[in-house]
């Protein structure tokens, strides 16, 4: 979502400068993209580790052949609930709850 505005606020940018580099995106627009391309992969990567999956599902959102079906692929994992005990990719970070100070893993 966040990035959905960030591309429309970036496109209003581009359009009233008239920094228009393609139909799509300007100069602006690919400024922004750079900027969140590492943590919107990092999320995904994370997100993909909550329900045991590795990161390089990644890779099928990004692959132009299978792109289409990787993108709801994608889609249904992250809306996937996470696992509930710790994975090998580490702790759930859902299941913890503080209070006095003190972490307590409740599974």
């Amino acid at each position: 979502m966040f990035n959905l505005i960030v591309n429309i606020v970036t496109f209003v940018i581009d359009s009233t400068l008239g920094t228009m580099v393609t139909y799509d995106m300007g100069y602006v627009g690919l400024i922004a993209f750079l900027a969140l391309l590492l943590p919107t992969v990092s999320v995904s990567v994370r997100r993909l580790h909550d329900i045991g999956k590795s990161g390089w599902w990644i890779l099928l959102a990004i692959i132009p052949i299978v792109n289409f079906i990787g993108i709801f692929v994608i889609l249904v994992f992250t809306l996937m609930e996470g696992e509930e005990h710790p994975n090998q990719y580490g702790n759930v970070p859902t299941n913890t709850l503080e209070h006095d100070g003190n972490i307590h893993t409740n599974y």
